[in-house]
């Protein structure tokens, strides 16, 4: 992407002697939450949101979709990438998670730098029942799975008439079948030294994984957090939207 269309020069590129910018992502419902929550430490230096691309641009999660499979990122983009520039001055980590929109990471990395990729994997059982759980019955399904999941389908070189031919429950298999896909795809248009792969069953269940990925993210393998405080992260129920039971 040219980003000198963007028609504001420079805005939103920081200067090297800035923070680091690290963004995670995945394909929704794969603890990108938990794991924002778990990063926000602003005293030890590290800002963390969660989808804040949505909330300085206004938008809701589905239009953000939208907008980005129609227009990718443009000029409308610049009060988002301005809000990072501004906290980079004050932080040196800042991050924020981008949990459903893989494809628009080397765009984003043309325009802001990003120091480094968090890609979040969750168990495809729990991750396809979860967006059933939440999202059955919302008029925006249908548009999700055939504009959405085709795009990704597109991007991979696949035969549309094979997609068109899928029945829900398959393509939303398709969506989490991604996780197998997108990781390299992103390193080849970014540098494969500039994104990380982790489990979220892992970031839930071993501290050392949760220690490392920590260490990586502040760039100098410190963490700066007791092993309470983590085990403390990990014990919390994530199952937030719907409460009980979420199990299929």
């Amino acid at each position: 992407m040219d980003v000198s269309n963007m028609q504001q020069p420079e805005a939103g590129i920081p200067p090297e002697d800035q923070g680091r910018f690290i963004l995670q992502t995945g394909f929704g419902h794969n603890g990108s939450k938990w794991l924002s929550t778990v990063l926000n430490k602003p005293e030890a230096s590290m800002l963390a949101s969660h989808e804040r691309k949505n909330v300085e641009l206004k938008m809701q999660w589905d239009d953000s979709l939208r907008y980005e499979l129609e227009h990718g990122l443009d000029k409308s983009y610049f009060p988002y990438l301005e809000a990072l520039d501004a906290d980079l001055e004050q932080y040196d980590v800042v991050m924020d998670s981008n949990s459903w929109q893989p494809f628009i990471v080397p765009d984003l990395h043309l325009a802001f730098p990003i120091d480094l990729v968090i890609y979040v994997v969750r168990n495809g059982i729990q991750m396809v029942n979860s967006m059933y759980e939440h999202n059955k019955g919302k008029d925006y399904m249908p548009w999700l799975e055939s504009d959405f999941l085709g795009r990704y389908w597109n991007i991979l070189g696949k035969d549309p008439n094979e997609f068109a031919q899928l029945d829900s429950f398959s393509k939303w298999c398709f969506w989490w079948s991604l996780n197998e896909e997108m990781p390299e795809w992103i390193a080849n248009q970014i540098g494969e030294e500039r994104i990380e792969t982790y489990r979220f069953e892992d970031l839930l269940g071993d501290p050392a994984t949760l220690y490392q990925l920590i260490g990586n993210i502040r760039g100098d393998g410190s963490v700066p957090y007791t092993t309470e405080e983590l085990a403390s992260f990990q014990k919390k129920d994530v199952n937030r939207k719907i409460s009980g039971d979420r199990s299929p």
